[in-house]
């Protein structure tokens, strides 16, 4: 359908415009799609990782897409992901969809 634009509600629901969210009686949070909530990959959809706060591997994290790419100035030190491994820079992380535990090598 031409014209979705969607929003996230302030209940946390994806709304497919603006319009959708005021006739149910919702603020609009952001633009877009609302994040859904996991606890771990497995509460994603295929192509979505559980992505964290570092530091907080075992707290709630958001679904997101795995990445495929990494800004080109994102700096290269290395960083221990949330599956114990270390990784030569955050991008390295990334791209293999884990979360950080924190920056520096794994102990």
């Amino acid at each position: 359908m031409l014209g979705l634009m969607p929003v996230c509600g302030c209940d946390g629901v994806t709304y497919d415009t603006p319009c959708d969210a005021i006739r149910a009686g919702v603020g609009i949070d952001h633009k877009g799609a609302c994040e859904t909530p996991c606890n771990s990959d497995a509460d994603c959809s295929a192509g979505q990782v559980c992505w964290k706060l570092p530091g907080q591997c075992d707290g709630p994290g958001r679904c997101a897409p795995i990445r495929s790419d990494c800004p080109l100035m994102m700096p290269a030190f290395p960083v221990c992901g949330c599956d114990g491994v270390t990784y030569p820079s955050l991008c390295d992380a990334l791209l293999a969809g884990v979360s950080i535990e924190h920056e520096g090598p794994c102990q």
